[in-house]
């Protein structure tokens, strides 16, 4: 700092590159939730160039940091496959058990989905047991097949993989991609006001930071036909927004009154909400993205705290319990 003129000295090059950040993206441009921010600050979430979902349900990303994958009924953790340390901005199913993946460098490369199978169901196990019970299970099976010769059918866990619907894969982050053919609906059933609000300072962020203008609807005011080829953002839970309410089976979202089930977990605490993107089942070539929460308070703050998670879905609030476990309404003790 310079102490008679108060002025800080910069790099040129930093100014420059922070310059082009704020021209292109706006504010978003340096905020901590982009890479550029991050990567100053030596802590940034890789950068997703490509998303695909494979037949066996499981989303592969093609990132700056490599290629992660999440797991069928896991898509919210990210597993990185070590194998891969380029940076990966195309992902190609061949069809025949191999992905392309195209990058910068070294080009094209051929990939063996079946050789990452079993890491990656491993990796699910761990997390669905814990760790204690996991180290346990495998040191176990360690100790008695040690000199021996074992196969996936010696294991004692069940090897399995489910097999999703075919249909392209959304996730939270992608409808600020979505604008320009994007609607919200807000539901006036229950909680009107709130979910209105809500609605105007999405669509008042939507044009602050991408200059677009998105229109909004009550839910009462819309149709199949109107929304079968939009971008749709629906605005509270199935309970107040009777559009979503007619949708909601086709989203395979599971939300009662003011209790939403994920992958078998329950979540019933009043200050929960969930962020859910699917693919629109009018035209699967749109997502729809679901902004609800338990309470009118907890959409509205969902609604305003622009998630850019690049994650099909999002859970805020307090963890998750075993189903049946809590009361609508009540936090579980």
């Amino acid at each position: 700092m310079c102490p008679r003129h108060d002025q800080f000295i910069v790099p040129s090059m930093a100014i420059r590159v922070v310059d082009r950040a704020i021209q292109s993206f706006g504010a978003e441009g340096i905020s901590q939730d982009t890479f550029l921010a991050g990567a100053a600050a030596g802590s940034a979430r890789p950068y997703v160039f490509a998303l695909f979902r494979a037949k066996d349900g499981a989303l592969w990303y093609g990132t700056s940091d490599g290629l992660y994958k999440t797991l069928p009924g896991a898509a919210a953790a990210l597993v990185k496959v070590e194998a891969i340390s380029f940076q990966v901005t195309s992902i190609h199913d061949d069809g025949r058990g191999y992905l392309w993946l195209a990058g910068r460098a070294p080009g094209v490369t051929r990939f063996r989905i079946e050789e990452t199978k079993g890491v990656l169901f491993l990796d699910q196990l761990r997390r669905k047991l814990g760790d204690d019970k996991f180290l346990t299970l495998m040191s176990d099976y360690f100790a008695a097949n040690t000199t021996k010769t074992v196969t996936a059918q010696s294991f004692p866990v069940a090897f399995e993989f489910t097999e999703p619907a075919d249909g392209p894969a959304y996730s939270v982050s992608d409808m600020r991609g979505r604008l320009g053919t994007a609607v919200i609906v807000y539901g006036t059933q229950r909680e009107a006001g709130a979910n209105r609000y809500a609605a105007e300072q999405l669509q008042a962020a939507y044009l602050n930071q991408f200059e677009s203008i998105v229109p909004i609807y009550k839910d009462f005011e819309v149709s199949d036909d109107l929304l079968a080829h939009k971008d749709v953002v629906f605005i509270g839970r199935p309970e107040s927004n009777n559009a979503l309410a007619g949708w909601s089976q086709k989203l395979g979202l599971d939300y009662e009154a003011a209790v939403f089930k994920v992958e078998n977990h329950t979540y019933a605490g009043e200050r929960e909400a969930l962020a859910w993107a699917a693919k629109n089942p009018q035209d699967a070539g749109h997502m729809v993205l679901v902004l609800a929460g338990n309470d009118a308070l907890r959409t509205v703050k969902l609604a305003t705290a622009q998630r850019f998670d690049q994650t099909p879905y999002v859970v805020t609030g307090a963890a998750a319990v075993d189903p049946g476990a809590a009361r609508p309404g009540r936090r579980p003790r």
